[in-house]
């Protein structure tokens, strides 16, 4: 596969397979593209629970996808201990003509979903036997911080909201996995 690559190279006939397209198309969130922290809050059984983490927003491929790796930490007496492990890869799908985020977290599930793009953000849903239907926000305010809420839907089709997160840009290139 290399091989071929180089003589493409070496040619200066490199085939595009749609990425001029995507990078374009994921230009869209490259404001995101850094290291992000904060804190945030989950509903759980017991109540509302604190918890602290990052995001590390890279794009890679060429420009042609988005990768977000992140850990979530909640005390637990006089430790923290992970209870949020995901990644994900944010595209453009051409066939499908949208956004797409592959996700995979750290209990083994993995899922993939039409991700919504707005200008200082995005809006994707994701529905489980499990859990039935939730939905993610993100917005980017004025002052610059990451808000995310997640909203459950009840039968009658109230949404609830289930999470809230706000995280703070500390370096503007994401930084290597630690």
């Amino acid at each position: 596969m290399l091989v071929a690559v180089a003589a493409g190279v070496a040619t200066a006939q490199v085939l595009d397979f749609g990425g001029k397209v995507q990078v374009e198309k994921m230009k869209a969130l490259a404001f995101l593209e850094g290291r992000w922290e904060g804190e945030a809050w989950i509903n759980t059984p017991s109540g509302k629970r604190a918890v602290s983490g990052y995001e590390n927003v890279r794009l890679r491929a060429g420009g042609t996808c988005l990768v977000i790796d992140a850990e979530w930490m909640m005390k637990a007496g006089d430790r923290e201990i992970p209870i949020h492990q995901p990644c994900a890869m944010v595209f453009w799908d051409a066939d499908r003509k949208s956004y797409r985020m592959l996700a995979q977290l750290g209990n083994g599930l993995r899922n993939e979903f039409d991700l919504q793009v707005k200008e200082r953000g995005f809006v994707w849903n994701v529905t489980l036997p499990q859990v039935g239907e939730t939905r993610y926000t993100m917005n980017l305010t004025a002052q610059g911080e990451w808000v995310e809420y997640g909203e459950h839907k009840n039968a009658e089709g109230t949404w609830t909201k289930t999470l809230e997160m706000r995280l703070r840009k500390v370096a503007v290139k994401g930084a290597e996995d630690r």
